[in-house]
């Protein structure tokens, strides 16, 4: 108990009337706030443009991860009515920028082929908490480097462009707005996060995780998922499709506001994925 604390999170007293509606839920046998088909409906929505990022195959695979994921979540006897409600809202939040990204490349396809590259980032990996995190942010230092903002993979489209000031996007309020609210909603936990991992809209973030959770895999929340999620995740040929997208994303982005000279990412995930990274070729 000293080694694992007891959850510090306390939910705002506002989040109680979930709490009842789970209980009317469970009179007739059921959960609310299931994640299954609104995922599904969110991740099935983008298959008319999804052949860019894998084979049907490849996706199936993909798919079968989110559904994993989903029935994991949905039954967790462990999970409270609260936590789950949450789960759902960011994960399917997340979800949805994978469609967004998809169309906007296919409709400026040709410019951000001919002006998008990504060619030899600078990847920082490791250990988790072993200060991959404070490099990666040094790093970023960089003039001549890009790496992107945690607003940007929160919400990438439209992308930034070399007109406009970064600090000034709207997306910034946007972001910064959710932080707000998940500290209202639940105080004390964003202040017990920062204590090892500062996050705000503006500093530069995991790219792997983001990308991961566009495609609806994810890893924040793959414990509670469960021993089963977890096993799954880690088969390496599942994320072949998520990293065609990640170098999709990247190359949309440097064709708007490119690297002077190269991009600087980060993810301790890096590391187990790092034979599959090198090896996911455009499609």
């Amino acid at each position: 108990m000293e080694r694992f604390p007891r959850n510090h999170v306390k939910f705002s007293a506002l989040l109680k009337p979930l709490n009842w509606v789970d209980s009317v839920y469970g009179i007739f046998g059921s959960r609310a706030f299931k994640t299954m088909g609104a995922m599904l409906k969110e991740y099935d929505s983008a298959a008319p443009l999804d052949s860019y990022i894998g084979s049907k195959n490849e996706l199936k695979q993909v798919r079968n991860l989110v559904i994993l994921f989903c029935d994991s979540i949905d039954n967790n006897p462990f999970l409270s009515s609260i936590g789950r409600f949450l789960l759902k809202k960011m994960a399917l939040n997340i979800l949805k920028n994978r469609k967004r990204l998809l169309q906007y490349y296919h409709s400026n396809k040709d410019y951000i082929e001919a002006k998008g590259k990504l060619k030899a980032p600078v990847i920082i990996t490791g250990v988790p908490r072993s200060g991959t995190t404070l490099l990666h942010r040094l790093m970023s230092e960089d003039p001549n480097t890009r790496s992107p903002y945690t607003f940007e993979m929160e919400v990438p489209t439209p992308p930034l462009t070399l007109k406009f000031n970064p600090m000034e996007d709207p997306r910034i309020k946007n972001s910064e707005e959710v932080i707000g609210t998940l500290s209202r909603l639940a105080p004390g936990f964003m202040e017990k996060f920062a204590e090892s991992h500062f996050w705000s809209a503006t500093d530069m973030e995991e790219s792997l995780i983001y990308m991961l959770a566009h495609n609806g895999i994810h890893t924040m929340n793959c414990f509670t998922a469960g021993k089963i999620y977890l096993n799954a995740f880690f088969r390496i040929e599942d994320k072949r499709p998520a990293f065609r997208y990640e170098r999709l994303f990247f190359t949309m982005l440097d064709a708007y506001r490119p690297a002077k000279s190269h991009w600087t990412l980060k993810a301790p995930v890096y590391a187990i994925f790092s034979p599959l990274y090198l090896k996911s070729t455009p499609m």
